[in-house]
Parts: structure tokens; C-alpha cells; sequence
């Protein structure tokens, strides 16, 4: 995507469009994971795989719970920033803001937010990687009958 915005000085009807659309974007983003967390917290979560080793198990919750976390600091980090810049609507539909306006403030919080985007892509992706590395490793370790690993080594 082509950098847009007040450094380039485009700013237009489609800068706009795009920026409310990002906006928009975060705040679902937002109530979705609380529906999520919510659900997630009143119905329990699926036992774990019964295979994985105790330090994978744990490697898997610490991530899922980072997530989670990442999640939620993300669209907050950022509705904090429009509201201290302010840029408090969303296709011409007020938001209220939660605290006072402050642009000095709003562009440390969007610095912050900018040099943590790439970290946390970085940070999903990997984890995204190595859970999928760690759980094709536990299956053909310890796979039964499938002639491979401990459990099914043919001589």
C-alpha cells in the first residue's frame, strides 16, 4: 500500500476514506476479542493436545494469552491516539474521547505505535510458525502406528 498522509501532504477524500476505514477497523477489532475473551472465559477452552510435552503446553498458553493481550493494547494504543489528537470520528459518526486533546502526546503514542506494529507482525507470525513446527514435531514423534519416532520405530 502507498504511504498516504500529512508527511507526503496527501490528504484527500480517499486519505480519508482509508483512514476511517483503518478507525473502523480497530474498534471491531476490539469488541470482537472482548466477545472472544469473554466467551473464552465463561465456557472454557479445549483441552490440550494430550501429547505435548509440559514446557509446550505452557509455551502454547503464554502465546495464546499474548495474543490476546496484543490484541486488545493495539486498538486501545490507538483509540488513545485519536482521542488525544483528535481525530474522533469514523465516516462522519462521532466517538467519544477519553481524554483531552494533546497532538504532542497523540504523536508519541503513534511513534510507539508504529515501532510496535512491525514487532508484533514479527511476534504473531512467529509464533504462528513455531507452534506449527512444535506440533508436527509432537505428531511424528509420537505418533502411533505411523512408523515413525518412539512409539511406532520399526528395525
Amino acid at each position: 500500500m502507498v504511504y498516504r498522509g500529512p508527511s507526503l501532504k496527501i490528504w484527500d477524500g480517499v486519505t480519508n476514506s482509508l483512514y476511517n476505514a483503518h478507525k473502523l477497523t480497530g474498534i471491531v477489532i476490539f469488541f470482537l476479542v472482548l466477545a472472544r475473551l469473554g466467551y473464552r472465559l465463561t465456557q472454557g477452552a479445549p483441552a490440550d493436545e494430550p501429547s505435548l510435552e509440559t514446557w509446550q503446553k505452557g509455551a502454547s498458553h503464554a502465546t495464546h494469552w499474548s495474543l490476546y493481550l496484543l490484541l486488545l493494547l493495539v486498538p486501545i494504543g490507538g483509540y488513545l491516539g485519536i482521542s488525544l489528537y483528535p481525530a474522533l470520528d469514523v465516516f462522519g459518526i462521532p466517538l467519544p474521547s477519553i481524554v483531552a486533546a494533546n497532538q504532542a502526546a497523540a504523536a508519541r503514542v503513534f511513534s510507539a505505535l508504529g515501532r510496535c506494529r512491525p514487532l508484533s507482525c514479527y511476534w504473531s507470525v512467529r509464533t504462528s510458525v513455531l507452534r506449527s513446527i512444535t506440533t508436527l514435531f509432537a505428531r511424528m514423534v509420537y505418533c502411533s502406528g505411523c512408523g515413525l519416532g518412539p512409539t511406532g520405530a520399526s528395525s
